[in-house]
């Protein structure tokens, strides 16, 4: 019997979505390394997680240096006014290094920063490590150049992204998305899922009364269409008890037809997608409803539920029906775009990482993105992919059908409405699309990716404990051969 000094991980992380992804990978590591203290063959005195990242992070363990997460920022005219702050942090993290305290470095996306991480760990041979490296295969290849230099292997998370860094020469494991694990974790909400079981268009009102009736928050303010400009922070999205969320709950009565189909409605999570993206989606559902895809004459009815991400979102999206919407079978939620997706037949939807949940809960989807010109200019110069949408980039061809509009909107509603209509219409074009989706989820859509980084990590830089026997393992004698320095 051995015993093993505390191994440190500095992790650091600057995005919202990554301090989710860390936490999971830095939960799995503390029970590996629990597990691995309570073995006969080993005596360990424990894990220790420090560094920068989020509340997330801190709540699975994390002592955290500073709440990067805090100081996200989008583009460089964000960065700019912050790159003396971001500077400071970085010599924060530099000073931890040189005291000797840390025996890896995990990085987290947020590749403008972290890149200062990298380069100040490697000055003290300390190995790094990338988890959810940054798109390098997509927008920034002349960087591959520095994550060679900087990173000592790369975790990746999408099978392009592990055949291009292969390519370039660096060390790469391919662990899976973390994103699957939050789908396979996420519990639905067992309301809203009878709620949606239950629409028929009987007992559900029309576009018309929804648009013209009140509705009361749950801090009983009522909120109409012509006062619905009202300050929306005095809203809460982030609690489930708000009416927004619940607009379908009051009105929609069960005894549905069990060929009720549900069609997700997904505009985005951001104001600019769903102001850009919305319009053309409710133009679609108008033309479909005109064609008598789900008319009450139609035995097979057809709802639309439009799953907004905040409650100013479905505001605005409520705002948009007009008087002549008044029969249109059409329903508003927020924060229940998991919910929708598994109830749904299939989808439009704006391009984003809610693509990787509809390839999870085999949802069929149209995918949209409305972008300016300018930006569209520039991306065709910078992107080096074939789609937009990831699971596409995983499958390497358009499993997921999609269009990017620039300008007039009128090819994107065409594109919606045809391909909508096909999901609805024709059983050979859905199950085709349904058993591609489904042999790309059993691929790469399967939960886990946690558990594989941790165990990857474990094993390279001895982070759990071992015997003697194993004293000799590469990760272990980095670790002690740096420690006697």
């Amino acid at each position: 019997m051995i015993s093993v000094t505390t191994q440190t991980l500095f992790f650091s992380v600057g995005e919202p979505s990554g301090d989710q992804h860390a936490a999971r990978l830095i939960s799995q590591l503390r029970e590996r390394a629990d597990r691995q203290a309570g073995c006969e063959q080993t005596r360990s005195r424990g894990l220790r997680i420090r560094g920068f990242g989020g509340p997330e992070m801190q709540q699975a363990g994390c002592e955290l240096d500073l709440d990067l997460t805090r100081h996200a920022v989008v583009g460089i005219l964000e960065v700019l006014p912050k790159i003396r702050e971001f500077f400071r942090f970085a010599d924060q993290a530099e000073r931890t290094f040189a005291a000797g305290e840390v025996d890896g470095v995990v990085l987290v996306d947020f590749p403008g920063f972290n890149w200062h991480i990298a380069k100040r760990a490697k000055k003290y041979g300390i190995p790094v490590y990338y988890y959810c490296p940054p798109q390098l295969w997509a927008w920034g290849g002349w960087r591959v150049k520095k994550m060679k230099r900087t990173v000592d292997h790369v975790m990746t998370v999408l099978p392009v992204e592990t055949e291009f860094f292969g390519r370039h020469g660096i060390p790469v494991t391919f662990v899976g998305h973390p994103f699957f694990d939050a789908v396979d974790k996420k519990p639905l909400d067992s309301d809203t899922m009878r709620q949606l079981q239950a629409f028929s268009n009987s007992g559900t009102p029309s576009a018309s009364e929804l648009v013209a009736a009140p509705i009361k928050t749950s801090t009983q303010e009522t909120i109409t269409r012509e006062t619905s400009k009202l300050e929306t922070s005095k809203l809460e999205p982030s609690r489930p008890e708000t009416l927004l969320a619940k607009v379908a709950a009051e009105t929609v009565e069960p005894g549905a037809s069990e060929s009720t189909r549900v069609v997700a409605v997904l505009p985005g999570s951001r104001d600019h997608e769903v102001e850009r993206n919305f319009p053309v989606m409710l133009e679609t559902i108008r033309r479909l409803d005109r064609d008598g895809v789900g008319s009450r004459s139609d035995a097979s009815n057809v709802r639309y539920a439009v799953a907004a991400y905040r409650d100013r979102h479905c505001l605005w999206c409520r705002q948009q029906l007009s008087e002549a919407d008044h029969d249109l079978p059409i329903d508003f939620f927020v924060d229940r775009t998991s919910e929708i997706i598994e109830a749904a037949h299939c989808a439009m939807m704006v391009s984003g990482s809610v693509s990787l949940e509809l390839m999870a809960r085999g949802t069929p989807a149209a995918v949209i993105y409305r972008i300016g010109r300018v930006l569209h200019a520039v991306g065709k110069r910078v992107l080096k992919v074939h789609s937009v949408t990831l699971p596409n980039l995983m499958a390497g061809r358009k499993v997921f059908p999609e269009f990017i509009s620039v300008g007039d909107v009128e090819p994107a509603i065409d594109f919606l409405h045809e391909t909508t209509r096909a999901m609805l219409c024709d059983s050979f074009y859905y199950n085709r699309v349904r058993s591609e989706m489904e042999q790309l989820r059993q691929a790469y859509g399967q939960p886990g990716a946690s558990e594989r980084a941790a165990e990857f990590l474990s094993n390279q830089l001895g982070l759990s404990g071992f015997s003697e026997k194993d004293a000799s393992g590469p990760g272990v004698e980095q670790t002690i051969q740096r420690r006697a320095a």
